[in-house]
């Protein structure tokens, strides 16, 4: 049996190869995004490692909470350096202070969009050259606080030499500096793809907003003291005040955090690996269906001469895992030209990324290869399991009839999937938690699955039913032969289904994510003009902005937002910093009870949804712990409604300031002075953001312009990826295609013996391919409706949005509907011609 089978392999080369490219597809997918994963965080580890290779231990303030970005630190008092400095046995001290510092070029625009993930940085540099892991490759050091040093990137991206002045933009006011030297981060032109700028302390500590303080002090040991000695020695001569890790333990720790900031990347290239073979999946299992059905005679002589069921079963699976060993071992190799790809897009739409080569994991590999292998043994073994049940008297019969489309059973475990994965993704959702999304979705893609059959025929003929009036008989004979098989059609357009499902889903959802933004902006912005950074969670404008800003005469009302995350009562969350004498003039808050006017300094605003989970009200008192480890009590002073646009919970502006020194505002809101013009507004706004570079003045209708680009450019990415799972989908619906003209050799014969033409013949294979696009399209769509009116419906259950529409891109789903169909046809295309090709009496001697 096992010669047999792999005899029969080498004598249909089409099947196999066709077979074996679905699953390289899907492997190669998923062990390019394991490597291009583990490059990132390899990237980050090596630079932390590198940027500690001198450090012998760091003195830090006490932790203050575990935020999504990462564990929060006090800073240190300034004072501290000193001290720490005349400890026996240290070396060398470096006070460390780090922000956001942005460089205009010579044409007086960033070099860096903080939009698609730019952070540039501005550090403190060190004299201690153990401690400093800049290396200088031309110019020296900064001497004064005019001077600075910037990184090769930097220099090669603003064209800057030696002497040459260069502005900076910081939290403090814009300033034109000199560049004293150019600097590489070890043998690397920049820091994993961070440009930075490199003031002296003193510069550092004014315009990254330090004053009095720093956020660590990196300390060498003398020689003969270990990491360990030191630390123990610093500990008790600094007191409880502080905390003393060793540089060994801090590299580790940034590089898990490095590791948390690479995870969204991970989840996300994980997802589309997981489409990609799950699609593939569903082809090797529909691929394997018809083999067997094709090989019906076959196997039952097979069973007639002596062959048992078992042997039968083993026959298949072999096939199988030769298949399966085959094609995940090709995946391996194609998945390092597809981590290259990947890093390649997300460069082209202007995402910042870590330069270095690609590694190349054993584990990574070896899950990819398991992953691939295992799919594909285990989409055949229903298959195997069914070719042991064929009985020898089955080599008697000449056709088989598939009842799936009329079974019972098979529509209520669909119903149930169906059920049990639309409570995982809601659940998931409102939960915040990502696994329980998937499982939903993974389960509700197999219970479309399992339901398919069921809706093929019906679907199908009523789809088909201009056929036979457009086409006649091959329109007829297209539709019935769609029809007839409702578990091979089914199996066949469940793979596009899954595709058009995540394109439906994230074109809709983003379409109604753009409408419920775009319409809270019109409804609650009372004000004029945006000052808007781009900026999300890193980078901005100095509040010097909104002070130049108040100080004009034809502006009537400044509202910059400042937000960070913070520990609001028991939980963390964004908290965010908004003038209260101002910010009604700006946005209408839906105040349903207190008043913000009279926040001051020791008053919070709540959302009242926000409130009402944690059972607050208006005169509640409320501890907030800020990110630099400052804890006041706040008392509520006012519930709202809207917080689409000034967040769940909010404080005065100086009160945030107080507590975040040196924080930049996301973006600035301002309205008119009474009387004064638009065109006489947006003059003098434009004339002060001038030397704020980064500041894109915007109206209402270039705001929603602007929402409209951020989303496209998530799409170019995700469509993209997506591409991927839809062509091994085509791939999918031409393979069946081709195996289904095998398997109906006699039939298309005996037509061709009738009188059918060969181009009528095509035409009746290519509309069939055509009908199972379309039905695939239209049952992907009806998924992905229903995944993204969970993920709408989520959002605005869960207080953060008080608009949340659901919108329906009519014209954009017709785009894709037509979009499958087409690619359906070109898909039937070889197949279509080497059936009209086929010799009618060799087609009808057929067995």
């Amino acid at each position: 049996m096992r010669t047999l089978t792999m005899r029969g392999l080498a004598a249909h080369k089409r099947r196999l190869v066709s077979t074996v490219i679905a699953v390289l597809l899907g492997v190669a997918f998923m062990a390019g995004s394991l490597i291009f994963t583990d490059t990132m965080k390899q990237s980050l580890a090596g630079v932390y490692a590198e940027a500690e290779q001198g450090t012998d231990a760091v003195v830090r303030g006490p932790e203050v909470f575990e935020g999504a970005y990462g564990t929060n630190h006090e800073p240190v008092d300034a004072s501290l350096v000193r001290r720490v400095a005349a400890v026996e046995g240290v070396a060398g001290v470096a006070p460390r202070i780090e922000g956001y510092a942005q460089v205009l070029g010579r044409d007086g625009e960033p070099i860096d969009d903080i939009t698609k993930g730019g952070m540039p940085a501005g550090a403190a540099w060190s004299d201690v050259e153990s401690l400093n892991p800049f290396r200088l490759v031309d110019g020296s050091a900064p001497a004064a606080d005019s001077e600075v040093v910037v990184d090769r990137s930097v220099a090669d991206a603003a064209e800057l030499s030696v002497g040459d002045t260069v502005t900076v933009l910081t939290s403090a006011a814009p300033r034109t500096l000199e560049v004293s030297g150019i600097a590489t981060f070890g043998d690397e032109d920049n820091r994993a793809g961070t440009r930075t700028v490199l003031f002296t302390p003193s510069a550092a500590a004014s315009m990254l907003g330090r004053d009095g303080v720093v956020d660590s002090i990196a300390v060498a040991a003398a020689e003969g003291v270990s990491e360990e000695d030191i630390v123990s020695r610093l500990a008790p001569a600094l007191g409880n005040e502080v905390s003393v890790v060793t540089g060994t333990a801090l590299a580790a720790e940034n590089a898990d955090r490095g590791n948390v900031d690479v995870e969204f990347f991970g989840v996300f290239m994980t997802v589309m690996a997981v489409v990609a073979l799950l699609v593939g999946a569903f082809i090797i299992n529909n691929t394997f269906t018809i083999l067997v059905a094709q090989r019906t005679r076959e196997l039952a002589l097979l069973r007639a001469i002596g062959a048992s069921g078992r042997q039968v079963r083993r026959s298949v699976a072999l096939e199988a895992t030769v298949i399966g060993a085959m094609a995940s071992a090709l995946g391996l190799i194609g998945g390092v030209g597809i981590a290259k790809g990947i890093q390649i897009l997300f460069r082209g739409f202007g995402v910042s990324l870590p330069d270095g080569s690609l590694v190349v994991e054993p584990r990574s590999l070896g899950i990819a290869f398991a992953v691939g292998f295992v799919i594909t043994v285990v989409s055949a073994l229903l298959p195997a399991r069914r070719a042991a049940k064929i009985a020898p008297v089955a080599a008697m019969r000449s056709v088989s009839v598939d009842r799936t489309g009329t079974s019972k059973r098979r529509i209520v475990i669909g119903l149930v999937m169906l059920a049990l994965s639309a409570a995982a993704v809601i659940g998931g959702i409102l939960g915040s938690q990502v696994p329980p999304v998937m499982l939903g979705a993974l389960v509700g893609f197999l219970g479309v699955a399992v339901i398919a059959p069921v809706l093929a025929r019906p679907v199908v003929r009523v789809v088909g039913a201009v056929l036979p009036r457009m086409f006649g008989v091959r329109g007829r004979l297209a539709r019935e032969n769609a029809a007839r098989n409702p578990r091979r059609t089914a199996a066949t357009a469940s793979a596009l289904m899954i595709g058009v499902a995540l394109v439906g889903a994230i074109t809709v959802f983003a379409n109604s994510a753009k409408s419920s933004i775009t319409e809270s902006f019109a409804k609650e912005f009372r004000g004029d003009l945006v000052l808007d950074s781009g900026a999300w969670q890193y980078g901005g404008l100095s509040p010097a902005l909104s002070e130049d800003l108040a100080a004009r005469p034809e502006v009537g009302a400044v509202a910059g937002k400042q937000f960070a995350q913070a520990q609001v009562g028991d939980s963390v969350t964004d908290l965010s910093g908004w003038p209260a004498a101002s910010v009604e003039k700006v946005f209408d808050l839906g105040v349903s009870a207190g008043s913000v006017a009279g926040l001051g300094n020791d008053g919070i605003a709540v959302a009242t949804a926000y409130a009402e989970d944690h059972g607050w009200q208006v005169g509640s008192t409320v501890p907030v712990t800020f990110g630099t480890g400052a804890t006041e009590t706040f008392t509520i002073k006012a519930l709202f409604d809207k917080p689409d646009w000034v967040g769940k919970v909010w404080v005065d502006r100086a009160a945030f300031s107080a507590a975040v020194p040196g924080s930049l505002d996301q973006s600035v809101y301002v309205a008119a002075a009474d009387g004064v013009a638009a065109t006489a507004l947006e003059s003098a706004v434009d004339e002060v953001g001038a030397a704020y570079k980064t500041a894109d003045v915007l109206d209402l209708a270039a705001m929603k312009e602007a929402v409209v680009e951020e989303f496209a450019t998530v799409l170019g990415i995700v469509y993209a990826l997506l591409a991927l799972a839809i062509g091994i989908a085509l791939l999918g619906i031409a393979n069946t295609v081709a195996l289904s003209v095998v398997e109906r050799t006699r039939e298309l014969g005996l037509l061709r013996a009738v009188g059918m033409s060969r181009a009528h013949l095509r035409g009746m294979v290519r509309w069939e391919a055509a009908l199972i696009a379309v039905f695939g399209t239209l049952t992907g769509l009806v998924v992905g409706l229903a995944l993204a009116r969970a993920m709408v419906f989520a959002i605005a259950n869960s207080g953060t949005a008080e608009t949340a529409n659901f919108v329906v891109p009519v014209g954009q789903l017709v785009v894709i509907v037509a979009i499958a169909a087409a690619a359906g046809v070109l898909a039937a295309l070889l197949p279509a011609r080497r059936a009209a090709k086929l010799d009618v009496l060799e087609a009808i001697s057929t067995a």
